[in-house]
């Protein structure tokens, strides 16, 4: 997966800053929370691991750029 796809993932634009990674990747995770989602319970839980995946990938991404500089 690269960089662009996960951002569209988490629909976030490519000047996200990593505090508006995490907000919006909470925003999602209360939203679709396996626990607590009102959405098919499989779907959740098949979307609530992908966004965990691809938040994953960008704070890893984030972090390792400003690592960098």
């Amino acid at each position: 997966m690269t960089i662009p796809e996960a951002a569209e993932v988490l629909a976030i634009t490519g000047r996200a800053s990593l505090n508006g990674i995490h907000a919006r990747f909470h925003e999602l995770v209360k939203e679709w929370h396996p626990d607590v989602s009102q959405h098919d319970p499989d779907q959740s839980h098949v979307t609530f691991i992908r966004i965990k995946e691809v938040y994953d990938i960008l704070v890893e991404f984030m972090t390792f750029s400003w690592n960098m500089v």
